[in-house]
């Protein structure tokens, strides 16, 4: 469900979010390529990590303010980037400041001199909109000279066209398959089995304890071409409780496929299936099957908006009565907006979701509105800061078997939770990730076995392999 999908967000996500952005960028589909971006910001990957590829994409989109502040952010923190000064001269040359376009130009070529074809064409067309003739055509015979082979540019019949020139760069790190793998340590005020799930009134401890956990996600990117990609991905979470609850351990593992296609320059379509096995105290608990189609647009160069329907069906192995049977379909439509604050480093999210879950027994049959947001900023010292809550009203079909009224039962929930993070480089690893975050959940329902509050602090480290 999306507002859910939200929730519990992983946090070695992140680093999948900026691959998969790296790529959309490379395959020419800045929108999709910003929406990635910016959700790995708003799960506290430093905007200064992110600031090359978001500027790209803007780039792209031909959005150019936003384009020159993020490839000046990023020269900041990574200077001396030659490809940054190329693609900054890019936006210069654009928005018509000739003068430093071309100061940014020359100097790429002084940083590396690989660039010499590329940049010497957007050089050539600073010379001609001067209505420097020669210039722009001694620049242009120079990148045709530093052209490899099968480059375009060794084409005597192409000309350089007003436009900025495609962009172009090798991905950071372009494996199409990675692995990152999250060991962490916690402490819950109130031990719940499935939180974010259906409880049941046996589901809730009332106990407190400390709890290990371990996150191994596994991704592959199957298909990579210029309008589609297909990532293949496998996701492991488990979870220890002290000696005296084990019957609430966690062994989750979560199967995916993700399909991207970008129609054209502001609109994509994704679609997720999804097959969840979840193990509760070494038994089996549930089998859920989903899938989720979406469709997502660029609105402009800080807003991202995407329309989903998810479609998941619940098989539930743990015997109960009948009445109380949490098995059958639940249906949802959303809407999330993925933003960027214009002129700060703030980024986010948020949406609405509105859930029907048909089940086969009475007690859990239910409709759901929910609205959720997350904000993330960077820190000094590459430490970050993000913020999440979601609301989610639920309005149940019947009055439950528990309580000792005949109204029906209404639940008011609150999850609300806070992460600090910082990103090291480490030798042999694609940069490790240590959090810390505090998450309350705060059940308020008008039955009152099912009235109750969890929290949560958790801290561990990401390690991307």
């Amino acid at each position: 469900m999306l507002a859910e999908e939200a929730a519990r967000l992983d946090p070695d996500d992140t680093r999948a979010l900026f691959l998969q952005g790296a790529a959309l960028n490379r395959d020419a589909r800045p929108a999709e390529a910003l929406d990635h971006l910016h959700r790995a910001e708003t799960l506290g990957l430093p905007a200064s990590f992110t600031a090359f590829e978001t500027g790209w994409a803007h780039l792209q989109l031909h959005a150019y303010d936003a384009a020159i502040e993020a490839f000046e952010t990023y020269e900041a923190s990574h200077p001396g980037h030659a490809k940054t000064s190329e693609l900054l001269g890019r936006a210069y040359l654009a928005k018509g400041d000739l003068e430093r376009a071309e100061t940014l130009l020359t100097q790429s070529i002084e940083r590396d001199a690989s660039l010499a074809d590329t940049a010497n064409l957007s050089l050539a067309q600073v010379h001609a909109a001067r209505g420097e003739r020669a210039a722009a055509q001694a620049r242009l015979d120079e990148a045709r000279r530093a052209a490899p082979p099968d480059s375009p540019l060794t084409d005597p019949l192409r000309g350089f066209t007003s436009q900025p020139a495609a962009v172009g760069s090798g991905l950071a790190d372009d494996r199409r398959f990675r692995v990152a793998l999250t060991l962490a340590a916690g402490y819950s005020s109130n031990v719940i089995a499935l939180a974010d799930e259906i409880a049941l009134p046996s589901g809730i401890s009332d106990q407190h304890s400390a709890f290990g956990s371990l996150v191994l996600d596994l991704a592959f990117d199957a298909v990579r071409t210029e309008r589609n990609l297909v990532t293949l991905g496998y996701v492991f979470q488990g979870r220890m409780y002290e000696s005296g609850l084990d019957e609430y351990d966690l062994l989750d593992q979560y199967f995916y496929v993700d399909w991207s296609h970008r129609l054209d320059d502001r609109f994509s379509t994704r679609l997720r299936l999804a097959d969840e096995w979840t193990h509760i105290g070494g038994n089996e608990f549930r089998n859920q099957i989903s899938a989720r189609p979406a469709l997502v647009t660029q609105v402009n160069e800080h807003l991202v908006a995407e329309v989903a329907y998810t479609y998941a069906l619940n098989d539930y192995k743990f015997p109960t009565a009948s009445a109380l049977a949490r098995d059958g379909d639940a249906h949802t439509v959303g809407l999330t907006l993925g933003f960027h604050v214009p002129g700060t480093r703030l980024s986010g999210r948020a949406g609405y979701s509105y859930t029907a879950h048909i089940t086969d027994g009475s007690e859990f049959d239910r409709r759901d509105h929910a609205v959720f947001a997350t904000l993330s900023h960077p820190l000094p010292m590459a430490f970050a800061i993000s913020g999440s809550y979601l609301h989610t009203f639920s309005n149940y079909r019947n009055a439950s078997t528990f309580g000792v009224t005949t109204d029906d039962r209404e639940d008011d929930i609150d999850v609300v939770s806070i992460t600090l993070s910082r990103w090291f480089d480490v030798p042999s690893l694609h940069r490790t990730r240590w959090f810390v975050t505090y998450e309350g959940i705060f059940n308020n329902s008008n039955v009152a076995v099912f009235d109750y509050d969890e929290h949560r602090v958790v801290s561990g480290i990401t390690l991307n392999f």
